[in-house]
């Protein structure tokens, strides 16, 4: 009896998970207005938000505290990779050039399929959510206003542009792209939202990969 309850509770433990898996999505939002002149990024998974930029003060502080062991680190580490690129020279000029370009053939070849697979399955995991973009050119100059406001209406272009191949895109009515000659400095403010289906990018990546 007691071994059908454990093998119960592993299997329910089990389905569980893939449950969670299948259903769970995590949210990266990034922010900027050009007023303030911050840029706030932030992971939100379940009802866990993990704040990541901008730091602050005390794990600034902790770092610049940290600092000395990490140079000895990245001392250490240096060397290492020094050693170990020192070792791969030597190895490599054993080999012909004929070996040399069939490899470079091979590994650009499985990069390609590889990336056929990952492409189209990320992107169909993604969901992109613009809930606000706010866009002003300025400037004294009016000629390189209007250039800047070309190279601004590229950007958005390429971002509608993504936000299609993703699984879905959403629009507010918060999205404002313009010209100013009367405005004295660009002006930029957004609020967009990431949103990632976790079990669809293992999916791909094992896909990819196996």
């Amino acid at each position: 009896m007691t071994f059908f309850m454990v093998v119960a509770a592993v299997v329910a433990f089990v389905v569980l998970l893939f449950l969670l898996l299948f259903f769970l999505v995590c949210k990266i939002r990034f922010r900027f207005d050009t007023d303030t002149g911050v840029f706030s990024l932030s992971l939100k998974v379940l009802f866990i938000n993990i704040k990541i930029l901008p730091q602050s003060e005390k794990k600034k502080r902790k770092k610049v505290k940290t600092k000395p062991k990490a140079d000895k680190k990245h001392i250490f580490e240096q060397k290492k990779q020094e050693a170990q690129d020192s070792a791969k020279e030597i190895a490599d000029e054993k080999k012909t050039v004929g070996e040399k370009v069939k490899a470079f053939k091979k590994l650009f070849s499985d990069i390609c399929e590889k990336i056929k697979v990952l492409v189209p399955g990320i992107m169909g995991a993604l969901a992109l959510d613009i809930k606000k973009l706010d866009l002003v050119v300025g400037g004294e100059d009016a000629s390189r206003a209007a250039i800047n406001y070309g190279a601004v209406c590229a950007s958005v272009e390429a971002l509608y542009a993504v936000g299609k191949n993703c699984k879905k895109l959403s629009v507010s009515d918060k999205v404002f792209v313009c010209v100013d000659y009367l405005e004295p400095k660009f002006r930029c403010e957004f609020d967009i939202v990431l949103k990632v289906r976790v079990f669809k990018v293992l999916t791909t990546l094992i896909r990819a990969f196996s």
